[in-house]
């Protein structure tokens, strides 16, 4: 009887899992979300997880980008001072149209400003958080500014965005400013990291005793899980957005260009419906079948006109030959077929799978192997949970012996360390000193031995030197750079955390530092890096020419270092 109960159960699961193998030899098929119906010109949807394009139509060509220029600023200013840092206002940085409603001498934080940016998508804030951030001693306005934009669209470049090119931080219709609606949906993904970009994108008004600014974003608190968006509206643009949403844990990124009063929120609220319902389906990175244009872009040798232009190569991403070459359809590398409509516009579409042999009889042959497979796990299984208990009882044992190990050889560095004291091994300067690490368990170093930290006082002060920058008081950071040298005159700023983060003007005074130490090189070398990345201005050419004045001393250090960088930008010293 015991025998037959046996079998019964072991047949009785064999059947359970032939059934599920064979239903899982049947592949289910999902139903694709209905195209989105939009007026929008240029629109793209992407997982800001991931990056994958959800949906394209016309991603890649050039647009005015109107009010979305911001995000970018936004972008760069939380990269380059901290909230609150003060601006003041002048008659230059009061551009019409949009406004936070600032007026010439007025002073604010960065973080107000940022505020007045993207809510009421403020102009004269945009040109307040340029001109303050770009400056360097003896500027124009307009140098100020026009610094921030070289700095704006270096970012951009490092993010390897070859189709934005920025002209002014408002994004009123200027020749040559231009994006795509890719290259804006990527600058908000990186955007979005920052969790005070966030929260500022997602409050619906704010007030600080002086100003009081509303959201001009409609769609926010109407559309589930809306995190935030930006507006933009000009002649050259026409009405555009970007939204961002979460749902589930998945975040989507919407941006549209080229869209009408009537539609553009409308489409927003498609293209996110869209986005999340492609997600769910589980098709991201699949986007459907859009028409893209060759669009021009700026080269690297073109950069300050924006008169360049480019034609791109078809990639599996969906980008088009130039129109001179054949289109060679389909193309069985890509997995696309491209269609000729005009000789500067292609449509691309996946091209067809080629069709499978039947393979019907796989999923016999997996029942049978899972039948098999089920037999000897129930003959078997007291066997198994042996070998398996026997395991676990060797691995908790070898978890105890490594503690105990552990512990005892903590107590014998205690004991080396008290001893090390005792004989006056450790000494401590005035300068650098010497502190006791216990490296954790399984990091590397001699066993036993405890592991020495230098700590570098010259350095400390440095660090506070750079964050006084940071918040614009240059005062007190010319102070803190010449106390690091008076401490270690030898002393190379450039190794310093945080050292080229700093604005313009905290490497003007780094440099004064080193020529008050007569270090007239590197000061003179840390100006041309400053000339290079920022430009020119006559308080900065004064200073190099004090600095020359200055006797050559040897090679140092942050010679070396700025050397390297000079070399990599093909500059002269």
């Amino acid at each position: 009887m015991t025998g037959g109960g046996t079998f019964r159960r072991a047949f009785r699961l064999v059947v359970l899992i032939t059934l599920v193998a064979a239903a899982f030899g049947f592949e289910s098929v999902p139903l694709r979300a209905a195209e989105p119906d939009i007026a929008a010109q240029s629109a793209i949807v992407i997982d800001a997880g991931t990056g994958a394009v959800l949906y394209a139509r016309n991603p890649d060509e050039p647009w005015a980008p109107a009010s979305l220029t911001k995000i970018a600023i936004a972008l760069v200013a939380l990269e380059s001072a901290p909230l609150d840092q003060r601006l003041t206002v002048e008659q230059y940085d009061l551009v019409g149209e949009a406004s936070m409603g600032l007026a010439a001498g007025d002073e604010l934080t960065l973080e107000t400003a940022l505020y007045g940016l993207l809510l009421p998508s403020g102009n004269d804030a945009a040109m307040t958080i340029a001109r303050n951030l770009g400056a360097l001693p003896g500027d124009s306005p307009k140098e100020s500014v026009d610094r921030f934009m070289r700095r704006t669209n270096l970012m951009l470049e490092r993010m390897g965005l070859r189709n934005t090119y920025l002209l002014n931080p408002h994004g009123l219709d200027q020749p040559g400013h231009r994006s795509t609606a890719r290259d804006l949906a990527l600058v908000t993904r990186e955007a979005l990291q920052d969790p005070t970009f966030r929260r500022i994108i997602g409050s619906p008004i704010y007030q600080d005793g002086h100003y009081a600014l509303q959201q001009s974003n409609r769609l926010l608190g109407s559309y589930p899980g809306l995190i935030g968006g930006k507006t933009g509206i000009t002649d050259g643009c026409g009405y555009c957005l970007m939204e961002a949403a979460e749902r589930d844990g998945r975040t989507v990124i919407a941006v549209l260009l080229g869209s009408t009063a009537e539609a553009w929120y409308q489409d927003a609220e498609t293209l996110l419906d869209y986005g999340f319902a492609q997600l769910a389906q589980g098709s991201a990175g699949q986007p459907a079948p859009a028409e893209i244009q060759a669009a021009p872009a700026r080269s690297s040798d073109a950069a300050s006109t924006g008169d360049a232009e480019f034609t791109q190569t078809a990639t599996a991403t969906g980008t088009v030959p130039s129109p001179t070459a054949a289109l060679p359809s389909p193309q069985p590398a890509t997995g696309l077929i491209v269609r000729r409509e005009a000789p500067d516009v292609a449509v691309v579409h996946p091209a067809a799978a080629p069709e499978e042999k039947s393979e019907a009889w796989r999923w016999p042959v997996s029942a049978l192997l899972a039948m098999g497979a089920a037999l000897a796990l129930v003959t078997t299984y007291p066997t198994v949970l042996g070998l398996g208990s026997l395991l676990w009882q060797r691995r908790q044992r070898a978890r105890r012996c490594a503690s105990e190990h552990r512990l005892r050889r903590g107590v014998a560095e205690v004991r080396l360390t008290a001893d090390a004291r005792a004989r006056g091994s450790i000494s401590t300067r005035s300068r650098t000193a010497a502190v006791q690490w216990q490296p954790p368990a399984g990091a590397s170093g001699p066993a036993g031995q405890p592991r020495v930290v230098t700590f570098n006082a010259a350095e400390a002060i440095t660090s506070r030197a750079i964050k006084l920058a940071r918040r614009g008081d240059y005062h007190a950071a010319e102070s803190e750079f010449r106390r690091a040298l008076r401490v270690d005159a030898s002393y190379d700023f450039t190794r310093c955390p945080g050292f080229w983060s700093m604005p313009p003007a905290g490497y003007v005074l780094a440099a004064r530092a080193y020529r008050a130490v007569r270090r007239g090189r590197d000061a003179r070398t840390l100006l041309t890096v400053v000339r290079l990345s920022f430009g020119s201005t006559p308080l900065l050419e004064a200073e190099l020419d004090q600095a020359s004045a200055i006797a050559e001393p040897p090679d140092s250090p942050v010679r070396q270092v700025i050397d390297r960088r000079l070399a990599r930008s093909g500059q002269p010293g």
